[in-house]
């Protein structure tokens, strides 16, 4: 079981739909997820409530200041359950502290930010890793991407990460008009994409970035077979 923190210094990158989609794809393998919204759009909150009952397996914590999230961290851990940590643009206290208490850190990034000068998380972990002896573990998980994308541009995009020694997750996430869906009606997403774009694939493509991420935990044995997204 893990901490897994999803941040962005940029809007509009789909992180909090990156966060809902890995909290929903764990919950769907029977795992206890806790999920942490600390972003004041309160998005997560709002599809936490609207979803209900149906979000078995999922609960929201009241938002903890800096030492709360460590203390909460630290019951997850103990309690063997994931906590999913959904994070504000704001570079403050608790930015740095949800990045040190996590066992990976997400950083959702769209193609056009990718040519816009990056991404300012990635230097802040880059500059927090300098000053400690403490490895942050993190990945760049392509989001937003038009499932057209050609196979020849995403490669593109890897290798321009690569360059600059930026892990980056092997599958991305591409079915934004079924992920867009979820997020804005409460949905969960193993049971009521029906009438959106390509449900199938939307659920597909959820569980294979789920499986990349459980792959680089320490630990963890990620189940299921991994299908093309």
């Amino acid at each position: 079981m893990a901490v897994i923190t999803f941040a962005s210094s940029r809007k509009a990158t789909g992180k909090t739909t990156c966060a809902i989609l890995l909290a929903t794809a764990l919950a769907a393998r029977g795992r206890f997820v806790t999920l942490v919204d600390g972003d004041p759009q309160q998005s997560l909150t709002v599809w936490h409530r609207q979803a209900g009952a149906k979000a078995s397996g999922l609960a929201l914590a009241t938002l903890p200041g800096a030492a709360g999230l460590s203390s909460l961290a630290r019951e997850g851990r103990r309690a063997r359950h994931d906590v999913v940590i959904d994070l504000s643009t704001d570079r403050n206290a608790f930015l740095a502290c949800a990045l040190g208490v996590a066992d990976h850190v997400v950083v959702p990034m769209p193609a056009e930010h990718l040519e816009g000068g990056g991404e300012p998380v990635l230097a802040l972990l880059a500059a927090m890793q300098s000053r400690s002896a403490v490895r942050l573990t993190h990945s760049v998980l392509l989001s937003r991407l038009n499932p057209l994308v050609p196979a020849s541009l995403l490669a593109a995009l890897r290798r321009a990460l690569a360059e600059r020694g930026v892990p980056v997750l092997e599958t991305p996430v591409v079915e934004r008009a079924a992920f867009a869906a979820m997020l804005q009606r409460g949905r969960m997403l193993e049971t009521e994409l029906e009438g959106t774009v390509r449900p199938g694939q939307a659920i597909a493509n959820a569980a294979c970035v789920a499986t990349d991420l459980l792959k680089l935990l320490p630990g963890e044995i990620p189940a299921g077979t991994r299908t093309a997204a």
